[in-house]
């Protein structure tokens, strides 16, 4: 088991070190210099010379990915272009809004998707299961900014029961209840595909637990229906929590694409903002960001 680990462990930082280097080449292709974009077009020579050798542009490209890779890991990110922040400051600001809006996707997705599964899993190729299951896989094929429109369209625009974008409200209480109501929307969005994907698999592990042999003769016993779904969610516990651990990956991705559909001001929103901005050193740091989280959501829900 211990090797097991190890060699998960070891697939991560070969996962992240991968990161860095195409985070550091990617940015060298994007056109014009990075100096200049910095100490803006009134920038003298002798600054421009300066800041050049501070980043060791002055040295070869394989030298400077190591000098930008040791002022990664010993926290020196730099200042925002964009934001004149710190990076490492922007993104600690908000990385919390993004794990928030993480965590309540995912508690959607177990929670709708592990109850559509467990009825149309107990009413397989009924009117019921054929409504829900048609229903998940519409829900999964609707492209995500389709659907984060659509939500805003009818429950922002036209009811006017959710708000339309942010994470407070710009007057009144800001407290957790105004952050949950900003909470909604953003959730199920991101939450769709993978609460398809979860009721889908519950249903069919449900299904094919009803035809195992044990599972019939405890039905014919006449054993309460209770403690036959007792039995059945026994067996299909490990399928549910392996698939379930798998879209955690899935939602922290689809989250970048939420927050700035949703105005969310999380790490997927600062990424979009930098880029319009051209900020390259905060999108080198955002994007190394989610790429190490990324893989390290997926290493403990592979060994959880």
């Amino acid at each position: 088991m211990f090797i097991y680990y190890l060699k998960r462990l070891s697939g991560v930082i070969v996962v992240i070190w991968g990161a860095t280097i195409v985070v550091f080449f990617m940015m060298r292709l994007v056109p014009g210099d990075v100096i200049s974009t910095i100490l803006g077009p009134m920038a003298q020579s002798e600054q421009i010379e300066k800041l050049r050798a501070f980043y060791g542009l002055d040295k070869s490209i394989w030298e400077q990915y190591f000098i930008w890779l040791a002022r990664i890991l010993t926290g020196e990110w730099g200042n925002s272009i964009a934001f004149s922040e710190p990076i490492s400051y922007l993104i600690k600001l908000k990385l919390g809004n993004t794990l928030i809006l993480t965590g309540g996707s995912l508690a959607i997705a177990l929670v709708i998707g592990l109850v559509v599964g467990i009825v149309s899993g107990l009413r397989p190729f009924t009117l019921v299961d054929n409504v829900l299951m048609a229903t998940s896989v519409a829900a999964a094929s609707i492209p995500i900014f389709w659907l984060g429109l659509i939500l805003v369209y009818f429950f922002s625009v036209r009811l006017r029961i959710f708000p339309v974008s942010g994470i407070s409200s710009l007057t009144g209480s800001s407290g957790v209840f105004d952050v949950l109501h900003h909470l909604v929307l953003p959730a199920i969005t991101t939450a769709a595909i993978p609460t398809a994907v979860i009721a889908r698999v519950t249903r069919s592990e449900i299904v094919t637990m009803l035809g195992k042999p044990h599972i019939v003769g405890i039905r014919a016993k006449g054993l309460k229906h209770n403690k036959i779904l007792k039995h059945i969610l026994r067996g299909i516990t490990p399928s549910v929590v392996n698939i379930s651990g798998l879209q955690v990956g899935y939602i922290f991705g689809w989250a970048l694409f939420t927050e700035i559909i949703f105005k969310w001001p999380g790490i997927g929103l600062l990424l979009y903002e930098a880029i319009v901005a051209r900020d390259i050193p905060l999108v080198q740091g955002a994007v190394l960001v989610f790429a190490c989280l990324f893989a390290v959501i997926n290493f403990i829900s592979d060994t959880v």
